[in-house]
């Protein structure tokens, strides 16, 4: 776990252009993602699509990290 925090997986392919993806990230109580190369490579340009929902916090070359902001 990244500084002391309990993390929680999503897959490499989950969309986060949609609607359903943010909902369940809500539900989850998911403050924080981290984008890092772990196995498959990910793509981050739907995170950076959605500045309402998603606003980056650290970005280097091969890590990212958002903050979730479209929680209601």
């Amino acid at each position: 776990p990244l500084i002391d925090r309990q993390t929680v997986p999503l897959r490499y392919d989950t969309n986060f252009g949609e609607q359903a993806t943010l909902e369940n990230v809500c539900q989850q109580g998911i403050s924080h993602l981290y984008v890092g190369e772990l196995g498959q490579n990910f793509n981050d340009s739907q995170l950076s699509a959605q500045p309402t929902w998603y606003k980056a916090l650290l970005a280097m070359p091969k890590v990212r990290v958002y903050q979730v902001m479209g929680c209601n």
